[in-house]
């Protein structure tokens, strides 16, 4: 399929790929409530034990859900002190990410983050790429299956370098897992700025994802090709 790429294939394929991508974000804003409650679902289910320290643990909670602050309590060994004040859902920020490191039970850490940008955003991108690319459908539906699989792994990544970088591994924090040295604080905060703290990223990474998918399924494609010419010329002998 690469080699027979054209002008009018490429200008179609981007044509496609807008068309998809276009309805995919006017949809978002109409369905907030409900993919946000999907994203902290599967992000409760990830990271109920954090995969590098089993004894940190974050919870995500919907910021424009009712009763918030009962939905951390019964997250939190002890209720919050009276008085406490949540923060609140702003802009695209509406999860709440609630850090626990079980030897300091009592010092939880809380941060917003957004849904659509960590999740909504890549995750449409790769969609709108798969459906345009020029392949048969079957084909695209394993693309988009393979697809999905990375980006759920960027999705985690991604998560991943946003709580070592603002909480795990900050050492200002009385939540912290361990206090870097130098050199791995830097790492720490160069990840976190590819991969969490710059939005365009988000539309970056996908590209990317998909062109790995692509090739992959091109070459296993080829190799599969030439093992059954081997087959059929050992067959022949």
């Amino acid at each position: 399929m690469l080699q027979l790429l054209t002008p009018r294939i490429v200008l179609r394929f981007a044509l496609i790929a807008v068309a998809v991508y276009a309805p995919l974000t006017w949809l978002y804003p109409r369905g907030q409530r409900a993919y946000a409650a999907t994203f902290c679902a599967v992000g409760n289910a990830a990271f109920a034990q954090f995969w590098l320290w089993p004894e940190a643990s974050v919870d995500f909670i919907d910021l424009r859900a009712d009763d918030v602050t009962e939905h951390v309590n019964a997250k939190l060994p002890a209720r919050l002190p009276r008085g406490f004040v949540l923060p609140r859902a702003e802009g695209v920020r509406d999860t709440l990410l609630v850090f626990q490191n079980r030897t300091t039970p009592a010092s939880p850490g809380f941060l917003r983050t957004s849904s659509r940008v960590v999740g909504y955003v890549p995750t449409a991108v790769l969609v709108s790429l798969v459906v345009a690319t020029p392949v048969g459908w079957k084909r695209r539906g394993w693309l988009l299956l393979w697809g999905i699989a990375l980006v759920e792994v960027f999705i985690v990544l991604r998560l991943t370098a946003l709580m070592l970088h603002t909480g795990f591994a900050d050492a200002d924090k009385a939540y912290a897992l361990f206090r870097p040295g130098p050199f791995a604080a830097d790492v720490i905060a160069r990840c976190h700025t590819v991969l969490a703290d710059n939005p365009t990223f988000a539309y970056v990474a996908p590209v990317f994802l998909w062109l790995i998918v692509l090739l992959g399924f091109e070459i296993w494609a080829s190799l599969r090709h030439r093992w059954r010419e081997t087959a059929t010329q050992r067959h022949r002998h």
